[in-house]
């Protein structure tokens, strides 16, 4: 990748948010922040909304040292990846190597799958807060909230505000 600054944007084949994989991409390139997307297979990612994206990598190509976040994009499809172990691998060795985990909408139940939220400020969807509250988080239903390495959005109208301090987060 020729940036400094590199994230890997985790997208789920099938219905994830447009505008949480959209917006944030955008504001990521406005910022020179290389963007690499990877999914659990190699067919196309189909957003809801119709935006199609080919990944870059599957899971397990992934080689987390090139990069330094990790965005976990929301929507349905995302469910897929509650019980993922590759998925759920990839947020604990981000987070245990002190990279940026981030996760928005429906996205950060992986991040409680994943055991990382224990006494974290964290956010998400309303049908998030059971997931986030048993995995010992301090939801609060803000619209983002960081904690440590931890960066969490709660929907798609939080999108520009969650990858704005993504990027704030990853250009320190």
């Amino acid at each position: 990748m020729e940036s400094e600054n590199n994230i890997l944007i985790v997208l789920a084949n099938k219905d994830f948010r447009d505008e949480e994989y959209n917006i944030p991409e955008a504001i990521y390139k406005e910022n020179g922040i290389g963007i690499k997307v990877a999914a659990a297979d190699p067919n196309d990612c189909i957003g809801t909304g119709g935006t199609i994206i080919s990944p870059d990598l599957t899971f397990d190509q992934v080689n987390e040292d090139q990069f330094d976040a990790i965005m976990f994009v929301g929507g349905l499809g995302v469910e897929r990846y509650f019980a993922d172990e590759s998925a759920i691998g990839l947020a604990k060795q981000f987070y245990q190597d002190k990279r940026i985990v981030s996760a928005i909408c429906w996205a950060p139940v992986i991040l409680a799958k994943a055991g990382i939220v224990s006494g974290k400020r964290v956010t998400g969807s309303s049908d998030s807060k059971n997931d986030l509250v048993a995995a010992g988080g301090n939801y609060t239903g803000a619209e983002v909230e960081i904690d440590s390495n931890i960066i969490t959005g709660n929907g798609p109208e939080a999108s520009e505000k969650f990858a704005q301090t993504v990027t704030d987060a990853i250009i320190k």
